[in-house]
């Protein structure tokens, strides 16, 4: 037997196994902090577009690389817009072509909504995704529109070498840049107005333009009707002007808004397992209902106690937390995608099941025979169950359950009493869960009604003056009940 050989390959196995702890162990315990990527991973490469290939289609979407075969989004026609963008919540904002109004459409549900405003109309819009701010032009002029009203606010004129200005777009920094029927690429000051020169085209522009950044790939497209009558898509170089040809769109169509979705806001959802946990049991909270029509959130932070401080964040939508006290806990989700846009949802946990607490009767403590008496209570329960009620009128026989009914809904319950004495009222309640509170309790003196016996008796005392002095003397009128 070769020992050397045996020693060399036991000190080599040692090495790769001290090796291999060495790599695991710092994973051992460790909590992990979620790191951004850089850049982002291309939504679609897709552009929703208004044009006139058929009468019977208002939206369509296209690939940005092969613009002839567009496919119809929404069919109805909320308005003939001119120039669009989309916000950071999905949606694409146009302007009405002659009044200005904006109109705001969800490419997703179709539904559409005129958001009002208007002054001149505009030819192009765009989205600035750094300040949330809506910018359009008209001829030589800048405005800023208000996203809820419409309101159209002039900010300046581009400068004496533009006579037309024909659209807009915002890059994913904010910076914005234009383009004008002299057929070259401007960046342009949001704050004046005011336009610099980036360079020529290169292309023939007419009318009917309007374009996009891809603002995840940094990339400008122009949806360009030139003078010899072709509507083609082109790829602007942002730092020259130069254009180039992607392709035609279908027919020639003249092609009024162009808008690339950029990013859609996650939703924030979550349930969790088991939906009626006991103290200290485990909860499986599961936030994998939340959506993002990007398919892309990265981050799920949790707050247990309700302090606006997030305790815990994964990468993944489940997690398991533990109440050790029976309460009703507010949780919060917040979700994140890749471009920072996050959602929250906050739901209330039950754990356990606390009792109602003891009910406080509000009423009158002496009545009378024959009369009504009117008694309130209004339940608390911790947990904020629905609850119900039942009663015990002094006899011992407490009532049915009565409810349900909310936690502070004033209950008001009517009684009468046909015989006299001191009579303890009571009243209990019970949640949901048939858990019952202690019973609260209030007395009523119901003294005997002398004045109902007896008054006849004392309707001829009125009358007769002197048998009621000959009662009053011998003390037996108040016995009378006067």
């Amino acid at each position: 037997m070769n020992y050397n050989k045996i020693i060399k390959k036991t000190i080599i196995l040692g090495i790769i196994l001290f090796l291999l702890i060495a790599s695991i162990y710092p994973a051992v315990g460790k909590t992990y902090n979620i790191i951004s990527k850089k850049g982002s991973l291309p939504l679609a490469d897709i552009a929703y577009i208004q044009g006139g290939f058929e009468l019977d289609c208002w939206l369509y979407s296209i690939q940005l690389t092969i613009p002839d075969q567009p496919t119809c989004v929404c069919p109805d026609y909320p308005g003939s817009g001119s120039g669009g963008t989309f916000t950071d919540d999905g949606i694409i904002i146009t302007s009405e072509y002659s009044t200005g109004q904006l109109i705001e459409v969800n490419p997703l549900t179709c539904d559409w909504e005129i958001i009002g405003g208007g002054g001149v109309g505009l030819n192009g819009l765009t989205f600035n995704p750094i300040k949330k701010e809506i910018y359009g032009c008209i001829e030589n002029e800048l405005y800023k529109i208000d996203r809820d009203t419409g309101n159209q606010e002039f900010i300046g004129k581009f400068g004496s070498g533009i006579t037309n200005m024909l659209g807009l777009a915002c890059d994913a920094d904010g910076v914005l840049y234009g383009w004008d029927d002299g057929d070259n690429l401007w960046i342009i000051n949001k704050m004046t107005g005011s336009a610099s020169l980036v360079g020529s085209l290169g292309i023939d522009l007419n009318n009917a333009q309007d374009g996009d950044f891809h603002k995840d790939n940094d990339v400008l497209y122009l949806a360009a009707y030139t003078s010899t009558g072709d509507s083609i898509l082109y790829q602007i170089d942002e730092d020259s002007g130069n254009c180039t040809l992607i392709g035609p769109f279908k027919e020639n169509t003249r092609v009024t808004l162009f808008a690339i979705p950029w990013n859609y806001a996650p939703i924030a959802d979550f349930d969790w397992t088991p939906s009626n946990p006991d103290p200290g049991e485990s909860i499986l909270f599961d936030a994998s209902i939340s959506t993002d029509p990007d398919n892309n959130i990265v981050l799920y932070e949790w707050d247990w106690d309700n302090d606006g401080v997030y305790d815990e964040s994964y990468p993944i939508p489940t997690v398991i937390h533990t109440y050790d006290v029976a309460n009703v806990y507010p949780v919060t989700l917040q979700v994140i995608d890749e471009h920072s846009l996050n959602d929250t949802k906050t739901l209330l946990v039950k754990v356990g099941n606390r009792v109602p607490e003891k009910p406080e009767i509000i009423g009158p403590h002496e009545g009378r025979v024959g009369g009504y008496l009117t008694f309130n209570v209004t339940p608390v329960d911790p947990d904020y169950d629905e609850v119900y009620i039942r009663w015990d009128w002094g006899d011992g026989d407490p009532t049915g359950w009565d409810g349900p009914y909310n936690t502070g809904e004033v209950i008001t319950e009517y009684y009468i009493w046909y015989r006299k004495g001191t009579l303890t009222i009571k009243a209990q309640l019970k949640d949901e869960a048939d858990a019952e509170s202690e019973w609260g309790e209030i007395e009523v003196r119901i003294p005997r009604n002398n004045f109902q016996h007896n008054l006849l008796f004392l309707r001829v005392l009125e009358r007769f003056q002197f048998v009621k002095e000959i009662i009053s003397f011998l003390g037996w009128y108040n016995w009378l009940g006067r």
